[in-house]
């Protein structure tokens, strides 16, 4: 069977015609491949809220199973054009996109975007655009008198208290991994933190994975932190009201 391939756009204004490409599926014998938007020409014209979005729907593509379709949850503002059979002799089906679709792409930057992983802070933010709050949201929160604890992924300064969160993705092909690691990290931050009222330790839970795993989950993680699980659309709009409210009681 013919391979077959996408290019996958960005649309920065839902109301205007402007697409940006972002970069292109495939499926054949190589698999599903993505070819990352060349050098940081999309990122300067867009803000930084939307090339958080960009960069984590980068990052769904890497495991969808067609390029008939794409996931709903990419939401309005990523969409595919055209599908277009790949040439019968093309062997290396990612170097044939980067190099065919993305010229100015150098081989340098080709090995650098196949080695950046979007990071579970990325999803967090893209699910918090899809709401309309991450602008209330600041990154990297820590506490400087203690440098060891490592920083918390996301925060929300309110008038008297601190929402500091961490998102999660069961869905990511090393969720285990990155669970022990939330739990570790908040329940360093649970000692340190006991006799302190004014920050509230929050892991927000994304869509997917398996039931099984994320009941198992979001028990382990209650014992350092509250925990939403976001595919609970009530939970999902409770936490979205909280970013919100403490957000605009510190602007």
């Amino acid at each position: 069977m013919t391979a077959r391939y996408r290019i996958v756009y960005f649309i920065p204004d839902p109301l205007a015609a402007e697409r940006l490409a972002i970069g292109a599926i495939a499926d054949g014998h190589d698999g599903i491949v993505l070819a990352r938007h060349h050098g940081n020409s999309l990122h300067r014209r867009v803000t930084p809220a939307a090339g958080h979005l960009v960069e984590a729907s980068l990052g769904e593509l890497t495991s969808i199973q067609s390029v008939d379709d794409l996931p709903l949850s990419l939401g309005p503002q990523i969409v595919a054009g055209p599908v277009w059979a790949l040439p019968t002799n093309v062997g290396n089906v990612q170097g044939w996109l980067e190099d065919t679709l993305f010229p100015a792409q150098t081989r340098g930057t080709r090995a650098a975007s196949k080695a950046k992983v979007v990071r579970r802070a990325h999803e967090g933010i893209r699910f918090l655009a899809t709401r309309h709050v991450d602008r209330f949201v600041q990154t990297n929160f820590s506490l400087p008198e203690r440098p060891p604890l490592g920083a918390i992924s996301q925060y929300v300064e309110g008038r008297d208290e601190t929402l500091l969160l961490e998102p999660i993705s069961l869905a990511r092909p090393n969720a285990e991994k990155e669970l022990r690691e939330v739990y570790t990290l908040l329940a360093a931050y649970a000692s340190v933190l006991k006799d302190d009222t004014t920050k509230r330790r929050i892991v927000y839970v994304l869509a997917g994975g398996h039931s099984k795993t994320r009941d198992r989950a979001i028990g382990q993680l209650k014992d350092v932190a509250e925990v939403v699980d976001t595919a609970q659309p009530a939970d999902a709009d409770h936490l979205v009201a909280q970013i919100e409210s403490y957000g605009r009681q510190a602007a």
